[in-house]
């Protein structure tokens, strides 16, 4: 049998991160029986890694570093990051979103036998880099294409009910998230799109709304609160007296389900995308089984999946990257797309006042999606890339598991290089602790601060919760029910989420009375942490906290927004694979009822 081991953003809760899951979930489906799977849970950025992963995945996670070199390595990230660890070596990567790419990335996925992208453009981006720089591409790349789940999206049971409380009957959806750049220049184009949508309907007697199911890398009060700043400064460049059509900000994460049913809500007539460059595009592919009319650019990634007779196209033309919106992805040089603003308006006005001459425009496109990017569709392009693996690693030596280990056989693997190099990675001195548990050093910040026999108050269970009964009475809050009863001397609290947080009667009814310390895991999703502000007058603000995963941009507002509310100083310690903010120990509390931090609501009129 041979190894394989997969290294992905697997739980974040990113682009990255869902194609991840797809990669995984085919590879387990298909090969399992023949090959030993791990996996290896990679950050994204500064995007939450707190995706409900099923346990069949999570069996599966080995901690770092590696003890042994696999057969087959497959890594999921940009192609810079790419190491060839492997015996063989595969690289699943969407590139980037500019015309090239850094020269640098062509020499990374050279170091690897196999790549493996989701759309033709990502791999011409490649190729056209190659080109420019004399640079010949030695490996070979192949095309997958990312799916929707056909089981999830579908004619929804329920209606995403919250649409029901605004008065607008037609409104245009934009999903995406919302990166940098200045007026016009955010790959996404959501400035541009705001501004195009406010000059075409301002001072009519009719207007549609606009929903932006938005956000930046996080989900945090502070992220939601800075977007609804942008939307308000793009509203006052039109003038204070304009009578302007409404946007609503529906702010933080959805699940399938519910994304499902706000595609499919009768009030959303088309989706609408200015972007300038995608890798592949999912939100356009999930809206396109509705049916209904999208309202876009074709081109780059949603060209694969795209009719061009079967959407509402947006012309423009290719212009140089600003220098506002580039990154190390997105060199100077590099060009995407610009919509052609004056026909995008007139687009906007043809499709409100004349919708039933497009409404249908979009059935085809519908059909085309359900045949050819379903689930068992895109499965077939997994078994021709699983085949073409199998066939070159037909000559790799197996380390064969020998019943008499005595037997004075040759050695069959004499040739195997059996160095592997992952730097900027440590092995965890805790069995049980791994990137979704709490850290080495959150252990050892415990060690010297707090006494044996303390109680802790744990918001979010896990493994980690493990090495904490093992010196400290545990109280466990936990909506999880797969992570209750990991720990067995932990007293587990299981509270499912109502309301944004854990079911508040249950936790206020079983916590103890007196604890020593706070620590804030939980729930899973940065989304969701920020429910705890809610009720910081119900808890014991005195004792010392700790807010895990402060490296997440999310959390680490968070964790300062609410050292100011309780005035509380604070410090964060910053570990090789997590960070975390400490919380000091005060006399007196300094929150009130007045001062609590109420959370939004996800829907918001901006």
């Amino acid at each position: 049998m041979r190894t394989c081991y997969i290294a992905s953003p697997l739980a974040t809760q990113s682009g990255y991160g869902h194609h991840a899951r797809e990669i995984v979930t085919n590879i387990i489906e298909q090969k399992s029986k023949d090959w030993d799977i791990k996996l290896l849970s990679m950050p994204w950025g500064g995007t939450p890694m707190s995706f409900p992963l099923p346990q069949e995945m999570i069996s599966k996670f080995i901690p770092l570093p590696l003890k042994e070199q696999p057969d087959i390595w497959i890594q999921v990230s940009v192609p810079n990051e790419f190491q060839p660890v492997g015996k063989y070596n595969i690289g699943f990567t969407a590139v980037t979103e500019g015309d090239i790419c850094p020269k640098e990335w062509i020499e990374s996925i050279n170091r690897m036998q196999l790549i493996v992208v989701p759309s033709n453009f990502s791999k011409s981006v490649l190729e056209e880099t190659a080109k420019r720089n004399n640079i010949t591409i030695t490996t070979t790349i192949q095309v997958v294409s990312e799916y929707f789940n056909d089981e999830i999206y579908c004619k929804p049971k329920d209606s995403f009910s919250i649409l029901d409380t605004i008065h607008e009957s037609f409104c245009y959806l934009f999903v995406g998230h919302w990166l940098q750049g200045q007026l016009g220049e955010d790959r996404k184009n959501i400035t541009g799109l705001i501004h195009t949508f406010l000059e075409t309907f301002k001072n009519k007697q009719s207007m549609p709304a606009l929903i932006l199911k938005t956000s930046g890398a996080t989900y945090s009060i502070t992220d939601k609160i800075r977007l609804e700043k942008h939307i308000n400064e793009l509203k006052d460049l039109h003038g204070k007296n304009t009578k302007l059509p409404n946007i609503y900000l529906l702010h933080g994460d959805l699940s399938d389900i519910e994304m499902n049913q706000l595609y499919n809500h009768k009030k959303i007539k088309a989706m609408v995308s200015f972007t300038k460059s995608e890798g592949f595009g999912r939100p356009l592919l999930e809206f396109a089984t509705t049916g209904k009319p999208i309202i876009a650019p074709y081109y780059s990634g949603q060209v694969d999946f795209l009719l061009k007779d079967s959407i509402i196209e947006v012309p423009g033309g290719l212009t140089e990257i600003h220098p506002s919106a580039r990154n190390q992805f997105l060199i100077e040089g590099a060009k995407w797309f610009s919509p052609d603003y004056g026909h995008a308006k007139k687009i906007f006005r043809e499709t409100f006042k004349h919708y039933n001459k497009f409404s249908s425009i979009g059935h085809k496109q519908k059909k085309h999606v359900y045949t050819n990017f379903t689930k068992s569709a895109i499965s077939k392009q997994y078994t021709k890339i699983l085949s073409i693996v199998e066939e070159s690693t037909d000559s790799i030596p197996v380390q064969e598991k020998l019943k008499l280990p005595k037997l004075n056989l040759p050695n069959l693997n004499k040739d195997k290089d059996t160095k592997i190099d992952l730097p900027n990675i440590k092995e965890n001195k805790n069995p049980n602790l791994n990137d979704m548990a709490i850290s080495d050093e959150t252990l050892e910040w415990l060690d010297k601060n707090l006494a044996p026999g303390s109680t802790i108050l744990e918001f979010g269970s896990g493994t980690g919760t493990i090495e904490l009964t093992k010196k400290w009475k545990v109280y466990s809050v936990e909506q999880d029910e797969k992570y209750i009863g990991v720990a067995k001397d932990s007293n587990y609290i299981h509270a499912p989420i109502v309301d944004g947080w854990y079911n508040s009667d249950i936790v206020f009814s079983k916590i103890p009375k007196n604890y020593d310390f706070i620590l804030v895991d939980g729930p899973g999703g940065s989304h969701y942490r920020p429910g705890i502000d809610k009720y910081w007058d119900k808890l014991n603000t005195n004792v010392p906290m700790i807010f895990d995963d402060t490296h997440r941009k999310a959390d680490r507002d968070h964790a300062i927004e609410v050292a100011n509310q309780l005035g509380k100083e604070w410090y964060e310690i910053k570990g090789w694979q997590k960070n975390f903010i400490v919380l000091k120990e005060t006399k007196k509390s300094n929150i009130t009822k007045s001062n609590r931090n109420i959370k939004l609501p996800k829907l918001a009129k901006v």
